[in-house]
């Protein structure tokens, strides 16, 4: 055994017998060499995205304010407002501040584009190193490169635009592939995991609501898991067993030290807060909400990921099986492909465990707890329509990833034992090469650019800095402002005009609910505290000259030229659907869609019979008008127009806010 593995082997010995063959320093170089290949796609993407002037946009936006406020005097307790509030009818925010605490110093270091990319990057890169090496304490470096190679295949599906992305959806998917790692090897008994199962889970439950049930649940496990290894190996060494619990009591320590220093900021709030977020969080947790998706939709969902072929490999990532109705595998080929995959790691768990290779049970054990709590996940989560919203079950990818991972080591290590050492150690190194190559092969395959669904949108970066431009030296004098925001586009770059107002020192408020659930209460408007009202508006509104307010700021979606063949082309698809008495949809492009989106495209095309222009461009863009009906008027070109005019055409008015007096109370 290398000395690398010496200090695993201290700990795996009183678990059961789990040595690998001796690992020559080449394992050790492959297993390097690979995990720069899993890595190098992450740290491109970052750097790509900075050098072609990437900003945090919409929903990213509030990662950048939040962030720059943990050194700027409006410390943020919770993570991130919840569209889980729409439905509970009360505001509902994301457990912690954790991503907001990892940006801050790369935030005020580099900036708001940098900086975010840079530390949603940091983030994920340490994320798969922590599961390698973790991983190879196990194992040795042979799994932990079989590890990386999977690992690579993860972010090979994710595209590289989501690399980056600190969307509350995306984020966590890494980090909490790695809390999967840590909850395998505490519960063989490392407790130098402990930390890193601590701060991974409490990223990914602090981020987004969709892990309240996988984090605790595997948490759990990983804790009952662990005190009976410790007792198993109390009874079976006894020679050195003190300085075996004092290691194990250090490292729980550090555990525990870690979950308070997680959760202190939330645990604050909910002592402090009016409501606590923790404790509605509960509330709505109990609540009669909309409907779930069930059983059925879960075992579409979890089998398709975790069962059936490609798995979490590409293009899952961007068409998973389970979102369109049309095309949902039956129900009996997904039952039998999680049948098939049961019954192979209970196979592989009885071998294990006749081999005492306690590792490895514990591995297929931790796999088959998370596929458990994922499905509970899926079956009971809040939705509207009943229906699994694919953006809120992302960790099955890495639940995938992880149940796979563990398998292949199973059958590997159960067929080692049948083979001859001489043979044994050959296979070995070729194993070794092959998976460094493939994860080579795999990493570069994941560094071109491919967007599989960004939060930020790239054509509100360059409106943003030209808003800026325009209104921030205007309102350098006239801070702290009053923010609105009155359109749809305004929601996308009114975020990141603020992180702007932030930046130059620039205060502001808002009056809004949910606005404020972003922001952090501190910024509510009290009637006194804002000199300036500024208002963000979109499209007809924005070109035209307001009255009572001043236009401070101007991004005109189109020239003139452009304007103009817009209006021309409007007229002539008004006429024909005027005439048609009718919004003639592709009835092929509709099949293909999932439920949900025909749905969507059924109410688009009512409003757009009723003179809904934006619904109607919306259903061209999206290929789902017949446009053999329209004859020669190309009613493609007319919605890119029609869309460009309406996302892009943005204003900044500002007015004076008639403040309330402040009413002392006489003595």
């Amino acid at each position: 055994m290398s000395a690398l593995d010496r200090p695993a082997d201290r700990e795996v010995a009183p678990i059961g017998g789990n040595r690998d063959l001796a690992a020559p320093r080449s394992a050790d170089g492959l297993f390097a060499l690979a995990l720069l290949a899993a890595t190098t796609p992450i740290i491109v993407a970052a750097a790509r995205a900075v050098a072609r002037g990437w900003l945090p946009v919409g929903d990213d936006a509030y990662t950048a304010i939040r962030g720059r406020d943990v050194f700027g005097g409006h410390m943020p307790l919770l993570g991130t407002w919840s569209s889980a509030s729409l439905w509970a009818h009360h505001r509902i925010n994301h457990p912690g501040p954790l991503q907001f605490d990892a940006a801050a110093i790369p935030l005020r270091l580099l900036g708001p584009g940098a900086g975010v990319a840079f530390a949603t990057a940091g983030v994920n890169v340490a994320a798969i190193v922590a599961a390698a090496l973790l991983s190879r304490r196990l194992l040795g470096p042979r799994a932990a490169t079989l590890t990386t190679l999977f690992t690579a295949g993860l972010v090979w599906a994710m595209g590289s635009e989501l690399l980056y992305d600190p969307w509350s959806q995306y984020a966590p998917v890494l980090p909490f592939m790695a809390f999967l790692f840590a909850v395998w090897a505490v519960a063989s008994g490392r407790a130098a995991a402990w930390p890193v199962l601590v701060i991974a889970g409490s990223y990914a439950l602090q981020t987004h609501l969709s892990y309240s049930l996988l984090v605790p649940g595997l948490g759990a496990w990983a804790a009952i898991s662990w005190v009976l290894a410790v007792r198993r190996s109390k009874r079976e060494q006894l020679v050195g067993w003190v300085d075996v619990r004092r290691r194990q009591l250090r490292w729980t320590g550090a555990g525990f030290g870690a979950l308070v220093i997680c959760w202190a900021l939330p645990l604050y709030q909910q002592i402090t807060g009016e409501p606590g977020n923790l404790s509605e969080l509960a509330r709505s947790a109990i609540a009669n909400g909309p409907n779930s998706p069930g059983p059925e939709n879960a075992l579409q969902a979890v089998g398709n990921i975790v069962a059936i072929p490609p798995f979490w490999l590409p293009p899952t990532w961007v068409r998973p099986p389970f979102w369109s109705g049309a095309a949902a595998r039956p129900l009996v080929l997904i039952a039998a492909g999680l049948a098939v995959v049961a019954v192979i790691g209970v196979a592989l768990a009885w071998l294990a465990r006749r081999a005492q290779d306690r590792v490895v049970v514990a591995g297929l054990a931790t796999a088959a707890v998370a596929i458990v709590f994922g499905f509970v996940s899926v079956a009971n989560a809040k939705s509207a329509i009943g229906l699994v919203s694919t953006s809120y079950v992302r960790w099955l990818w890495p639940i995938s990833m992880f149940t796979w991972t563990v398998l292949v080591i199973a059958v590997t290590r159960t067929a080692r034992m049948a083979t001859r050492p001489e043979l044994r150690r050959r296979l070995a190194v070729t194993a070794s090469v092959g998976l460094t190559g493939l994860a080579i092969v795999v990493g570069a395959l994941a560094i071109p650019t491919a967007d599989h669904g960004t939060a930020a949108a790239r054509w509100a970066m360059p409106v943003t800095r030209e808003l800026s431009r325009q209104a921030i030296p205007r309102l350098a004098s006239r801070g702290p402002v009053l923010v609105r925001l009155r359109s749809l586009s305004s929601f996308t770059v009114g975020p990141a005009l603020l992180f702007e107002l932030q930046r130059h020192g620039i205060g502001f408020v808002t009056d809004d609910d949910t606005f404020t659930a972003q922001l952090g209460t501190d910024r509510r408007f009290d009637g006194t505290n804002a000199r300036t009202l500024i208002t963000v508006i979109g499209a007809e509104s924005a070109a035209d000259q307001p009255s009572g307010a001043r236009r401070i700021a101007y991004v005109p979606g189109l020239d003139r030229p452009e304007r103009q063949l817009m209006l021309r082309l409007g007229s002539a698809v008004r006429a024909r659907v005027r005439d048609l008495h009718r919004v003639p949809l592709d009835r092929s492009a509709l099949d293909r869609l999932s439920v949900v989106s025909r749905m969507s495209a059924a109410a688009a095309a009512r409003r757009a019979k009723h003179g809904d222009e934006v619904a109607l461009s919306d259903l061209a863009r999206q290929d789902l008008i017949d446009d053999g009906m329209f004859g020669r008027v190309d009613i493609r070109r007319w919605a890119d127009l029609v869309t460009q005019w309406q996302r892009e055409t943005t204003a900044v008015l500002a007015e004076r806010v008639h403040t309330k007096k402040r009413t002392e109370r006489a003595p």
